[in-house]
């Protein structure tokens, strides 16, 4: 038996039919995908970046690319997968983007760090240095190891 859900993987009838109008440019058809698939949609984007307003960004412009393409869609496939595989690209492009505009944290936050834990300016950085490669290895991992 088939349903409106967007978990399941065989589209629905009225799901073919909303996905129809708005390839032939109803608005609000896409409006309708849109509602449908933002809670799931935002909870696979959120797993693999883990921050909000990142989370925000990227399901926006996954919809701005879905939209983009939709002509393009094959009817005959699931169009969650469809929709998922533009986020999960746009999450490993916003990770790479973000690795490579690595911002070093303030002098200020060492300087606590150091009076916090009553540590030498030399093992404050050494501390540094280990959780740059740490998030540096982490930002090299495909997105579905990452959202692990």
């Amino acid at each position: 038996m088939k349903t409106d859900r967007p978990e399941d993987t065989l589209m629905s009838t009225s799901e073919r039919e909303l996905i129809r109008r708005a390839q032939q440019g109803d608005h609000s058809a896409f409006g309708q995908i849109m509602a449908r698939y933002q809670k799931p949609l935002y909870r696979l984007v959120y797993r693999l970046v883990g921050n909000h307003d990142d989370t925000d960004d990227i399901v926006q412009d996954t919809f701005v690319r879905a939209y983009q393409y939709l002509r393009s869609f094959d009817n005959e496939r699931p169009f969650q997968h469809w929709l998922f595989g533009i986020a999960v690209k746009r999450c490993a492009t916003h990770q790479q983007r973000r690795a490579r505009m690595h911002v070093e944290p303030l002098e200020a936050e060492h300087m606590a760090l150091m009076e916090e834990n009553n540590r030498s300016w030399e093992d404050a950085l050494a501390a540094k240095e280990l959780r740059r490669r740490v998030h540096e290895a982490i930002n090299q991992l495909p997105p579905q190891q990452r959202a692990a």
